[in-house]
């Protein structure tokens, strides 16, 4: 990237300096103690846990935070604070009762009225949170928005160990939202002790006090992080090494160079790289690989010309060849030929999606409208790996006529505004599950009844009454093999519609180092950084 270049010369210069390294693993005790090392090339967007909705602000928000329910490594749900799983009536309210040993980092006991603090705070605009959709079944939620009552009724706490939840009907899937970051606990004091009760600014995000194994020490924007152990928390099996840190501003290539030095635990492999590192008898050792369940895409906003017409959408789908991109992307992925990924329940492998055919994608433009082809912007972030793609898709959409210019911003002003409408006509986009469940792809990203005017998880701003109805139905149903029908059906009718290029399905390959024990690539989490510990290499006796 063009501001990091004045820094290359010298970062050179200091790794020439240094000899390979390693941690400092003196002062260990057992399992305990250490620093995991980390970097980005961008920093956190934030530490909100009603705000922060990607996966580098969630790794750092689950070390500083806990919640009522958490995923086990095949991602069921377990619990965490609540002692037990919800007692369950009617598939609509859910009943938890809570442990009395959960503490916030500034050292009150968290209660219930924590929880329902911050499903409040989420639902209010003021709070502007992108996850209001997955919280609007609970009874009273959507009047609480609008302003027309002060509590939402569906929010009970008969009592500090008690929390209460009823929905407006059944939603099978809704257990997992309350596992996800956005239904953590808050203290409402600290909340409010940070924000201007005049401008309404909040520094809160600054703070972030929680009540996980890790509580916040210092976060200079732009350049680091640093979380350390959290004494108090209310699990000795987790939170083992001493603390966190992640140095921001880093390329992907110094990234791995750094890795090769010992200087960084764990590490992305740069797509130039990929070839060389599972040639190398040292580094392939040291990878972990596994699926991802997720997608990446370009999505078209079907409210703005020329993407508000269908034919042009299906056009751009035949004009990308899939299988060209996976082979750029050193076959680390397979060719999408829907929404959602192979290991997703639902998914539906006779899906045809769309093959390469770039005369019919030119039949199409003329048939509406373009015979001589048209002019569009692609909006990027500013990521190497995804430029490689983008170029591709740009080059193959040349080849049917179509003059695209490749625009590339940073990640939070793209996630500012591809989420707000009528911003972008024409972007990239990813999607890693939140839960194994198909509504999270096709009921989030796709609903049109989910649409909001900032903030929206539905870029392409699609909406099909049919979709939306079998969507709406489907989320209600108990019989399970009956719902992933719907499902497909939904699918199949937005594969059809095409409101995005539907490109590849990633798999995820990571660089962790010898010294780094029981690092887990997690299905729902990505990663599980409050699970593992440092300490000499298998076979070691003594500092690598």
């Amino acid at each position: 990237m063009p501001r990091f270049r004045w820094l290359l010369p010298i970062f050179l210069v200091l790794l020439s300096a240094c000899s390979r390294s390693g941690p400092d693993l003196s002062g260990l005790d057992g399992r305990r103690g250490g620093t995991l090392r980390l970097t980005s090339l961008t920093d956190l967007r934030t530490l909100d846990t009603a705000i922060g909705y990607d996966t580098a602000s969630w790794r750092f928000e689950r070390l500083l935070n806990s919640g009522l329910l958490d995923y086990a490594d095949d991602a069921t749900l377990v619990p965490a604070i609540a002692r037990a799983l919800p007692r369950v009536e009617q598939g609509r309210r859910f009943t938890f009762q809570l442990r009395d040993d959960v503490r916030f980092h500034h050292g009150r006991r968290v209660v219930a009225a924590d929880f329902k603090y911050a499903l409040e705070r989420l639902l209010n605009p003021a709070t502007k949170s992108p996850a209001v959709s997955f919280f609007t079944i609970i009874d009273g939620a959507t009047e609480y928005a609008d302003g027309k009552v002060a509590s939402v009724r569906g929010i009970r706490c008969p009592d500090e160990r008690t929390l209460v939840i009823e929905l407006t009907e059944p939603d099978v899937a809704f257990l997992n939202a309350l596992a996800m970051p956005f239904a953590y606990p808050i203290p409402r004091e600290l909340v409010e002790r940070y924000t201007d009760p005049v401008t309404g600014r909040s520094t809160w995000a600054e703070h972030a006090v929680g009540c996980g194994p890790y509580q916040l020490e210092e976060w200079v924007r732009g350049l680091r992080i640093r979380v350390r152990r959290f004494p108090g928390y209310y699990r000795q099996d987790l939170g083992l090494v001493g603390a966190v840190e992640q140095r921001f501003g880093i390329p992907d290539f110094m990234q791995l160079m750094m890795f090769e030095r010992g200087e960084v635990d764990v590490s992305d492999i740069p797509l130039p790289d990929f070839g060389r590192v599972m040639a190398s008898p040292r580094l392939r050792p040291l990878l972990r690989t596994a699926p991802d369940n997720a997608i990446y895409y370009c999505s078209m906003n079907t409210e703005m010309p020329p993407f508000n017409r269908r034919e042009v959408r299906q056009a751009f789908n035949y004009a990308v060849d899939k299988e060209r991109l996976v082979r750029i992307l050193n076959h680390t992925s397979t060719a999408a030929r829907g929404v959602l990924p192979p290991g997703m329940p639902g998914y539906n492998p006779s899906l045809r999606g769309y093959p390469y055919d770039p005369a019919l994608a030119r039949r199409l433009l003329a048939a509406a409208g373009y015979p001589n082809g048209l002019n569009v912007v692609l909006t990027t972030r500013s990521r190497p790996t995804e430029k490689a793609w983008a170029e591709a898709v740009q080059q193959d959409l040349r080849q049917v006529g179509v003059r695209v210019t490749l625009n590339a911003i940073s990640f939070p002003q793209w996630l500012d505004l591809a989420g707000t409408r009528g911003k972008l006509a024409f972007t990239v986009g990813n999607w890693f599950q939140d839960y194994p469940d198909p509504s999270n792809f096709l009921d989030v990203l796709l609903n049109g009844n989910r649409i909001t005017a900032v903030n929206s998880n539905n870029r392409a701003f699609y909406h099909n009454p049919r979709v939306n109805a079998l969507l709406d139905r489907a989320r209600g149903m108990t019989d399970n093999a009956a719902r992933l029908r719907l499902y497909q059906e939904a699918e199949e009718l937005v594969v059809e519609d095409a409101p995005w290029i539907f490109l590849f399905h990633p798999n995820r390959f990571v660089l962790v180092q010898p010294w780094v024990h029981d690092y887990v690539l997690h299905p729902v989490w990505s990663s599980r950084e409050d699970r593992l510990w440092l300490g000499p290499p298998q076979g070691a006796t003594r500092q690598p």
